[in-house]
């Protein structure tokens, strides 16, 4: 039985890469690449996997969406990678998937190209956690948690994605030439949403600045982020001392108590005697009277 992944180990090269996927479609590629890390190919060179097992990774419950993506849209998908290396010369496109197939049975049967599978053989990935990846609801806030992942390194507190010119940010993105041209929409309903996505969804917070570099318009913008701080687990022994302070405190109570309830004990004690005495005082009297 195949089992969904918890992590997706995702080539570096794949995730700075043209925006032009929606969110199901670069959720979906995850999933499948997958297959080239945890299966060998049959003597043809396919892979396989399941309707069934792709839905449960991603929780996608259309049956005809899924089938669409798989069919229509993944294998004519041809994408520019490493948009913001400046060190390479020439840009490099790449096709996603080479050919695919889905029987009656829902098998799905798929093959990719050789340099997909020479990027992931190379081990230099970024691990992407499904359970975060799902909980992300729009595909710019998908695409950035990535570019995140991409250029963190643990035990720094503060890190930077490289500059980028916002028309690299658009394109990273897939915000077409003729969407949110004014900056004010761009930061409202595209900036603002990742920013607040990341910082609510995910262990990191986000920030931006837009800026001017000779130009009167903003025309490059640079993200920087940090590792939120986990919150403290506190040790065996520290959970122990503080279970020996409560259970003291509540002793102290109890003691306290039991000193109030003798004090009000010995009080009324002390006022029956009293009263006792002035009735017995008074019958004395009364009889002497009588005499």
């Amino acid at each position: 039985m195949e089992i969904a992944p918890e992590i997706i180990k995702k080539p570096k090269k794949l995730i700075t890469v043209q925006g032009q996927m929606g969110i199901r479609e670069r959720q979906i590629y995850n999933v499948l690449l997958q297959l080239i890390e945890t299966q060998t190919t049959d003597e043809k060179g396919y892979f396989y996997t399941t309707i069934a097992n792709i839905r449960k990774s991603i929780n996608i419950r259309d049956y005809k969406e899924l089938k669409d993506i798989l069919l229509n849209k993944l294998p004519y998908t041809r994408l520019k990678i490493e948009l913001l290396n400046k060190n390479i010369e020439e840009q490099e496109v790449l096709q996603l998937i080479g050919e695919i197939k889905i029987t009656n049975q829902n098998q799905v049967r798929l093959f990719f190209t050789p340099t997909i599978i020479e990027m992931v053989e190379n081990k230099n990935y970024t691990k992407l956690e499904m359970e975060v990846l799902s909980r992300l609801n729009s595909k710019f806030s998908l695409a950035m948690y990535e570019i995140i992942k991409r250029y963190y390194v643990s035990n720094v507190n503060y890190y930077q994605i490289p500059q980028m010119e916002l028309s690299q940010f658009r394109e990273l993105m897939g915000i077409k030439e003729n969407q949110y041209t004014r900056i004010a929409d761009l930061k409202r309903k595209i900036l603002e949403q990742i920013k607040k996505d990341i910082n609510e969804k995910t262990s990191f917070n986000l920030d931006y600045e837009l800026l001017k570099k000779n130009s009167r318009r903003y025309n490059y913008i640079k993200f920087s982020f940090s590792k939120k701080t986990p919150k403290k687990i506190k040790s065996s022994e520290e959970k122990i001392n503080n279970l020996e302070k409560e259970l003291s405190q509540l002793n102290s109570r109890e003691n306290f108590k039991e000193k109030v309830i003798k004090d009000l004990s010995k009080s009324i004690y002390l006022n029956k005697s009293n009263f006792d005495d002035k009735v017995d005082v008074k019958r004395s009297g009364k009889m002497s009277s009588k005499k």
